[in-house]
């Protein structure tokens, strides 16, 4: 139909039908791509078996806690009677603080012998809805592990370039304790210029959250726009060359992933980034443009790989900083102008 609608149908009265069409095939592929993430109503989800015996990947680096060391996980398979069955579905696992579990890491693969629970609920009005935050990531179960519960394998099964990334984040953060940053001034500065919070004091985080810059200490929007900022204009020898649009925004474009690398491929960087790579292609086509489509394009390219980020409040507060800023950026500009 789709096909039919741009070949056949050109007349100007029908060109309503080409953009509805489109509409309509965006909306479908959006509920087929909800339909393969929404692992708890498929057949294979590690709590439709009756068994207490998992293998488990950690999709991240085990995070501490007051009282245990938490990680997400993906349930590679369960083991029910002899045999080894696929599963789907993510989880959450709070582990004994103890020296093995405090070397997991991103991707490494266990072996559990425990049952699940569900995510509870908030007990109190207004109370912040942990479980249903969690539910628009794909999580609704859980479990705590003593040290007798579970293996570790030898086996590493994380995606290679997320695996570096990290690995280049902890080289960075020995870098700074070679320098002599010690305590808070470490914990600060690895969240500034690495995005690292998990050395943050709670302390730490009361006082720049009370004071409205919390932000500050996630790596975000402001840091790859300075450095969008910065290189754009050490390269702009390159705009009286031929061709040297072209090439400054490919240098651009890598530099931006570069850094995202750099910081460990945390979600907001990865925003950031998606977000700057279509800015620039879109300058560097000299084409006119809307920036209104060029973030839509983003966006849409983000939800295409994980479309349950739309719920989540650092995906929406992006966007709605950015065109907040794109809109009202011109209308302040003209009253000083």
């Amino acid at each position: 139909i789709f096909l039919f609608i741009v070949f056949f149908v050109k007349e100007y009265t029908f060109r309503w039908v080409f953009g509805f069409v489109s509409y309509l095939l965006f909306f479908l592929f959006g509920v087929i791509i909800i339909q393969s993430k929404h692992y708890v109503e498929k057949e294979n989800y590690f709590n439709n078996y009756n068994s207490e015996y998992f293998e488990v990947q950690l999709l991240e680096d085990v995070v501490t806690k007051p009282n245990s060391l938490k990680a997400e996980v993906k349930v590679l398979s369960v083991f029910s009677k002899e045999n080894k069955i696929k599963t789907s579905g993510k989880s959450i696992i709070y582990f004994e603080v103890d020296s093995s579990s405090s070397e997991l890491k991103y991707g490494d693969v266990i072996l559990i012998n425990s049952g699940w629970e569900q995510v509870m609920g908030p007990t109190n009005p207004a109370q912040f809805n942990y479980r249903l935050f969690l539910r628009n990531k794909g999580i609704f179960h859980q479990c705590y592990l003593t040290k007798d519960k579970w293996k570790k394998t030898n086996r590493n099964e994380g995606f290679v370039i997320k695996r570096k990334s990290l690995y280049f984040r902890e080289i960075a953060k020995d870098i700074l304790v070679r320098n002599g940053f010690r305590d808070e001034v470490l914990s600060v500065s690895s969240a500034l210029l690495l995005g690292d919070k998990n050395l943050l004091d709670r302390e730490t985080v009361l006082v720049y959250s009370s004071s409205g810059a919390m932000h500050v200490l996630a790596v975000s929007g402001l840091h790859v726009g300075i450095i969008f900022l910065a290189f754009s204009y050490f390269l702009f020898f390159l705009d009286r060359i031929k061709y040297g649009p072209y090439l400054k925004a490919i240098i651009l474009i890598l530099i931006l992933w570069s850094y995202a690398l750099f910081t460990g491929m945390s979600a907001s960087v990865l925003r950031a980034s998606t977000m700057f790579s279509f800015v620039i292609i879109g300058g560097m086509l000299k084409r006119k443009t809307n920036i209104y489509n060029t973030l839509a394009a983003s966006a849409i390219f983000l939800l295409i790989i994980d479309p349950l980020i739309i719920m989540q409040v650092g995906f929406q507060l992006s966007y709605i900083a950015v065109i907040g800023i794109v809109y009202l950026q011109p209308k302040i500009y003209k009253l000083f102008y």
